[in-house]
């Protein structure tokens, strides 16, 4: 998430000609508005600059740190562990599909979880399509005391955003986020 200051430039629109003198307005857009390139979240101040500088730098002072917290807690959200993936992300589209237009298909990648019913209903919360094996190994080499998991990107009945990002990743995110989980790597169904 970026924060920026807009003083109507940017979002030419009936919101800044209705803003009465001394106040300030905030924006939640997304980046699609402002550029064709990947949507990312914007939060702007916009304000009318009519009236003195103690009143606006107090004001804006006062916003832009409550933004700074907000964007801080939001990337780390969104973010979360996603190191934990080995396998490249930017191949996939927001529908969770790779490969050429004439031949999309989803990812399945895989990812190990303890012999427990407790950590099995903890995955199958965040996706019920996953396949949980309690043999094999898999790529990911599953150690004997844990149970394989294979995920696809691609869910036909959720195809759609959440809060700007695709549910593939939403999905990848908080499966990232569980702390038993060491690792993805991609699944080639050998």
């Amino acid at each position: 998430m970026r924060i920026g200051v807009d003083a109507g430039n940017i979002l030419q629109s009936s919101l800044i000609n209705n803003l009465h003198a001394g106040q300030c307005v905030l924006v939640l857009t997304d980046q699609s508005i402002i550029t064709s390139q990947t949507p990312d979240a914007y939060l702007f101040i916009v304000c009318d600059y009519r009236f003195g500088m103690g009143y606006t730098t107090k004001t804006l002072f006062l916003l832009l740190s409550l933004l700074m917290s907000l964007s801080a807690s939001h990337q780390q959200s969104e973010s979360g562990n996603m190191n934990k993936v080995k396998f490249d992300l930017s191949v996939i589209n927001d529908h969770g599909l790779v490969g050429p237009s004439s031949g999309l298909r989803s990812m399945s990648y895989e990812f190990c979880i303890p012999l427990s019913d407790d950590a099995s209903a903890q995955v199958l919360n965040i996706d019920s399509t996953i396949q949980i094996y309690q043999s094999g190994r898999g790529r990911v080499k599953c150690p004997p005391d844990m149970q394989l998991c294979i995920a696809e990107t691609y869910n036909e009945d959720k195809t759609e955003k959440l809060n700007g990002i695709p549910h593939w990743k939403v999905v990848l995110s908080r499966l990232s986020d569980l702390e038993f989980v060491d690792s993805f790597v991609a699944s080639y169904g050998e």
